[in-house]
């Protein structure tokens, strides 16, 4: 991931542009783990670049708006250790 905005935990020595996001360069392993890590900011990130991940966050986004937006209650599934839970239909 080349560059992601974002509002909270800002250090001293981070600049904010005029609308107070701060830009950083973050490195994950994948796009799934990605995915969590940035879930776990929203809604105060934005990714910038590269346009899969960028795409993949909007993707879970729109699920977890769906999903709380209708009122079903849906298991999720584990798919194992260290990875992310994903949502498969019963």
């Amino acid at each position: 991931m080349r560059w992601v905005r974002w509002r909270r935990g800002r250090s001293p020595d981070e600049h904010q542009d005029a609308d107070g996001w701060v830009r950083q360069t973050l490195v994950f392993d994948g796009t799934g783990v990605a995915r969590a890590a940035l879930l776990a900011l929203a809604p105060d990130v934005e990714v910038l670049a590269p346009d899969e991940v960028r795409a993949d966050l909007a993707r879970a986004a729109h699920a977890v708006a769906t999903r709380h937006r209708t009122g079903a209650v849906r298991p999720l599934h584990f798919v194992g250790p260290g990875s992310t839970a994903v949502d498969r239909p019963a």
